[in-house]
């Protein structure tokens, strides 16, 4: 509903969009899954957003993209998260991707994305946003007001205790 206060925005295998309304409505309600391709210009996904599923770009949004940036270009998810900031007015995004560090482990996973044709091409943002720092400057140059980031070791000390590690 265009009066919803807040709406939820999953990129990943599908979009799932999320509504916490006011006075609350039935699950089934809140939560449409939408197909995309991110192939396809991002601004399009916005377009269908707001025809068929009550999106609103002046509502609070929260996009949740796990594992996303990594399957495209450098320069689209760029795109995508400008599109973002410069079309909607209150953008929030959480963003989970591995970042391939010049290890032992990165270059394992880097042959076996290789390998399974998941990079396929130099271009790629898993291959252009290499650390930590290069993600969030990325965030700031599309427009992101805040930005915090980690990784994943570091979020797994803070969210998990010490007996729960061992």
């Amino acid at each position: 509903r265009p009066d919803s206060k807040f709406k939820l925005e999953g990129l990943g295998s599908g979009l799932g969009l999320g509504i916490a309304e006011d006075p609350p409505v039935a699950p089934e309600a809140q939560y449409h899954l939408v197909g995309f391709d991110l192939c396809n210009p991002f601004n399009d996904l916005l377009d269908i957003l707001e025809k068929h599923h009550s999106f609103s770009l002046s509502a609070p949004s929260l996009f949740v993209m796990e594992c996303v940036q990594m399957y495209i270009p450098d320069e689209e998810s760029r795109h995508i998260l400008g599109s973002i900031t410069s079309l909607l007015q209150q953008p929030f995004v959480a963003l989970f991707d591995p970042i391939i560090q010049n290890d032992s482990f990165g270059q394992v996973m880097a042959k076996n994305l290789t390998k399974a044709k998941i990079i396929t091409n130099p271009s790629m943002s898993l291959l252009v946003s290499k650390t930590l720092q290069s993600q969030i400057n990325k965030l700031f140059q599309r427009g992101f007001q805040m930005v915090t980031g980690c990784d994943f070791m570091t979020a797994y000390k803070t969210i998990m205790s010490s007996d729960d590690q061992k």
